[in-house]
């Protein structure tokens, strides 16, 4: 056992003698040993190698350096060994495919260092080979590094057939903003024991085509904090997009987030995509008919923040995609999916179809004043929410598409109090709809139609008020096989657990109640008691409708008007049960 060392090119004899016994070898010593900085143009011919690398070997100079290496050559990497390209000036490294070019340390087990690149130029690594590099633990970094800058210089890596294996560290980091060169591909990382590639999200377009990353301990991509500003695809790829910062969606040039179906995108604590916050931008994810989209939290028990859709993200779509494990919130619009007005009548419309929402923290679906669904949503499934389904103004209630919203802590959609001062229809969508308020009047003489098979449930206190300041009114369209209801929040009925229903002196002739059931109304809030208040005469306004655990009266006609309308008339067909004072009060 021993270590001989080559201190020069050539052949050398070495002979042994034991006990009068004699033994000679000869030794061919090949190779060209590099120390030294390359300060002007060159080429490591196959020839002379193997090279060998001792230190970290600068390459660069002001007037611009380019180190070729010639296809089939090995060099060997000494520990902690690595490169330097720009350092001194202009420097880049050209591997031109042909024969693989492997980089490799010494012996198995043993670790170089890093390739690290910046200032302006383009390097070209086509059929490589790194092996071992990365550094060792606990110092381990990376195999290669591109630096970024605030100025134009920055530099740019083509990789072509690029294999990166057995680094206790990450494969590749790009700072700043630097993306890959036009027309990268086949990129294979395998044994490291970071991620495979660190890039800012605005460069992920650029990933090379035909990659993988795989047998890692972490089997990702990292994608660190930005702003895309330029249209960008994330593909799908078998490992994971990982990202670990929030990522916004905007820009002069309209820039649209396309995410490939059957991609993976796992997000860290607080992490998560806003689109068009400032200025114009859009999200692209999944297709009809293509694999999902997989939208989740990259450790369980540390929820991401979601999408929040904003009100310059016109023309957004999210189309079978799962979304797993977030918590929303991050500004006043809660939600795993965020959907922002702008306060008053227009705002953001994602398409959200075949989506499946689980796990949500707090709420699933917020939507702000002007938001809404988007025209071609259908097919939404939420489970398993901590919370509310959903979350929205008013104004937001006819865009919401069918789906299936059963299986969360309260199934329900959460309606912030607002006066509806424009028509609307307000689908049955199979979990209740419910409000501290719901006052319909205005101006445009608004009228809300609540469909077949609509629940409306009330806040402890909460009351309904048509048409009382100003011109309003309210359908409630039953029918014998899908009633509408109206009732209080909690699962067992109390009588007077909200105010009622009031139609004021100004609510419009179409209101009308057919085949509805109203339950636990008639609290008292300083005035009559009753499940529906009226101050208006109407006719037959309240029809086949049962007026159930009133806390008094069932229907108090208020003093003002001539009535001449009965509600207890049997043709109506209205029943009141279980009320605790008369069927009908008033003049």
């Amino acid at each position: 056992t021993g270590l001989i060392t080559g201190l020069a090119t050539g052949t050398t004899r070495i002979t042994g003698t034991v006990n009068g016994l004699s033994g000679t070898v000869s030794l061919v010593v090949g190779g060209t040993l590099h120390r030294e900085s390359v300060r002007s143009s060159t080429t490591w011919a196959k020839i002379d190698g193997p090279h060998v690398v001792d230190g970290t070997i600068a390459v660069g100079d002001p007037a611009s350096v380019v180190l070729t290496i010639e296809p089939g050559t090995i060099v060997i990497m000494r520990p902690d060994a690595g490169f330097h390209f720009g350092a001194a000036g202009p420097g880049r490294l050209v591997i031109p495919g042909g024969a693989a070019v492997d980089f490799r340390p010494p012996n198995a087990g043993l670790r170089w260092g890093e390739m690290v690149f910046e200032g302006r130029g383009e390097s070209v690594l086509r059929n490589v080979t790194l092996t071992g590099c990365g550094g060792s633990f606990p110092v381990a970094t990376t195999c290669i590094r591109l630096r970024g800058s605030s100025g134009a210089a920055q530099p740019r890596l083509l990789v072509d057939s690029l294999t990166i294996n057995d680094s206790e560290g990450s494969g590749i980091v790009l700072e700043g903003r630097v993306p890959f060169a036009p027309n990268s591909r086949a990129l294979m990382i395998s044994g490291t024991l970071g991620p495979g590639v660190v890039m800012s999200a605005a460069a992920a377009g650029s990933f090379p085509t035909d990659s993988r990353v795989f047998g890692d301990r972490i089997n990702e991509v990292q994608l660190t904090s930005d702003t895309i500003a330029t249209s960008t695809t994330l593909r799908r790829y078998l490992f994971t997009w990982h990202v670990t910062g929030r990522i916004w969606v905007e820009g002069q040039e309209q820039p649209t987030l396309t995410i490939e179906p059957g991609a993976r995108l796992l997000f860290d604590r607080d992490a998560g995509l806003t689109i068009g916050k400032n200025s114009p931008g859009r999200l692209v994810a999944g297709v009809t008919g293509g694999d999902y989209v997989l939208l989740g939290a990259f450790s369980l028990g540390n929820p991401w923040t979601g999408l929040q859709f904003m009100g310059q993200s016109a023309g957004s779509s999210v189309t079978k995609a799962v979304i797993l494990d977030c918590s929303g919130g991050i500004e006043n619009i809660p939600g795993c999916v965020a959907i922002w007005g702008d306060g008053s009548s227009a705002g953001a419309a994602p398409v959200l179809s075949e989506v499946i929402i689980q796990r949500a923290e707090q709420v699933a679906i917020g939507i702000g004043k002007g938001g809404g669904f988007g025209v071609g949503s259908k097919g939404l499934r939420i489970l398993d929410t901590k919370g509310t389904v959903m979350l929205m103004f008013p104004s937001a209630i006819p865009t919401i598409p069918r789906g299936d919203y059963t299986g969360n802590q309260f199934d329900a959609v959460a309606v912030f109090g607002d006066v509806i001062a424009t028509s609307a229809t307000w689908p049955a969508i199979g979990i209740p709809y419910s409000l501290s308020t719901l006052h319909v009047e205005g101006p445009d003489q608004p009228v809300v139609t609540l469909s077949p098979g609509v629940t409306v449930q009330f806040r402890q206190g909460s009351e309904v008020r048509i048409g009382r300041l100003a011109p309003g009114g309210l359908r409630a369209l039953g029918t014998p096989d899908s009633v509408v209801t109206f009732k209080g929040e909690l699962l067992r009925g109390e009588a007077g657990f909200w105010n009622g229903i009031e139609i004021g002196p100004l609510a419009s002739s179409s209101t009308l109640f057919d085949y509805t059931i109203i339950d636990d109304a008639g609290s008292d809030n300083g005035t009559i008691q009753a499940a529906i208040k009226l101050a208006v005469d109407l006719g037959g306004m309240i029809r086949n409708t049962t007026i159930r655990r009133s806390a008094r009266c069932g229907i108090a006609r208020l003093p003002g008007p001539t009535w001449v309308t009965d509600f207890t008339a049997p043709a109506l067909r209205n029943l009141f049960i279980d009320n605790a004072g008369p069927d009908q009060c008033g003049p």
